[in-house]
């Protein structure tokens, strides 16, 4: 029994699956027939998920000789997730306080062929004044990720105080 080579191929766009199409192993023996049976992975022209998946093969002949191939297909995903931001968001400065806590940033859209992994950004609890740019990254299944940005701008609406000193008595200088 001689096996197909191992068979490397990526996902089809916007699937996580190739479709992989092969020949049965070839075959012979001394005495007569021999029955092939495939014993694992999808059959030839189906779709195959991404990563490593294992074709086996028996061959039988004669007197119940039994020999067995295999071959790997390995699916790889090279299609990148992708995200977008939210909105534009604002707010004012916590009060006391010349940041902003707890802003609603909203939630990016992701997508992804395989699967999305993780959404995360990089604002900080305490967004300061003025524009701030947050960094919005969504990694997928494979690893594979994508970014966006968001402008965050934070005011500052609290009006300054003035403590007085209270009332003050001054004696002038001589002469003046």
């Amino acid at each position: 029994i001689v096996c197909p080579l191992n068979i490397t191929q990526n996902t089809e766009a916007g699937l996580c699956t190739a479709t992989i199409s092969f020949a049965n192993p070839t075959t012979s023996d001394n005495c007569g027939s021999v029955t092939l049976l495939q014993t694992s992975g999808p059959a030839s022209g189906a779709a195959f998920p991404a990563g490593i998946t294992m074709v086996n093969w028996y061959a039988t002949a004669g007197a119940s000789n039994t020999v067995i191939c295999g071959f790997s297909v390995t699916v790889t995903d090279q299609q990148n997730p992708t995200i977008t931001c939210p909105s534009a968001a604002t707010a004012n400065t916590t009060t006391g306080q010349c940041t902003a806590s707890g802003v609603n940033l909203g939630t990016p859209t992701t997508t992804d062929n395989c699967g999305v992994q993780s959404t995360t950004n990089n604002a900080p609890a305490n967004i300061p004044t003025g524009s701030n740019t947050v960094t919005w990254t969504v990694t997928d299944v494979h690893g594979r990720t994508a970014s966006c940005t968001q402008m965050v701008t934070v005011t500052d609406q609290q009006a300054p105080t003035l403590a007085s000193p209270g009332n003050q008595s001054i004696n002038a200088a001589a002469g003046t």
